[in-house]
């Protein structure tokens, strides 16, 4: 019986919170004010749609790793990627808050970026990968 790994993120994360109640702060002081420039107000209502789409669209992400294949669920359709297709998976820091990047070495085309939002840390993806055979390459500034 082949082992499968899932892991599912929620589209809202505390990033959108925060984008949200900036926007709505900003939105607040702008039209407090006596005459705003249409273009601030142009900015300002964009980012504050933005929030509210990411809210209201919730984006689920996630991975779906089996013994033989990696599917990967992101914004888009969800992909599959057959395990003996890849050459290794590095992992670097993008430094500061910003995470990880994940990028999918292939042994026969270009590779491929995965969104971190998609996936779990970087050890867990790394132990499950390895589990299955799979190189996995983890660089971090702090050694982490």
């Amino acid at each position: 019986m082949e082992k499968i790994y899932r892991y599912r993120s929620n589209g809202r994360s505390p990033m959108v919170w925060a984008m949200l109640a900036f926007a709505l702060f900003i939105t607040w002081g702008l039209e407090a004010s006596n005459d705003p420039p249409l273009l601030g107000r142009v900015l300002v209502w964009g980012m504050l749609g933005l929030a509210m789409w990411s809210l209201i669209y919730n984006p689920k992400h996630g991975i779906d790793l089996s013994d033989s294949e990696l599917t990967i669920i992101s914004m888009g359709k969800p992909r599959t990627i057959k395990l003996a297709d890849i050459d290794h998976l590095s992992v670097r820091d993008s430094g500061g808050d910003l995470g990880f990047r994940f990028r999918l070495h292939m042994k026969q085309s270009k590779p491929i970026e995965l969104s971190f939002a998609a996936l779990p840390s970087a050890r867990k993806l790394g132990a499950e990968l390895e589990a299955r055979g799979v190189t996995v390459d983890i660089k971090t500034i702090f050694g982490i």
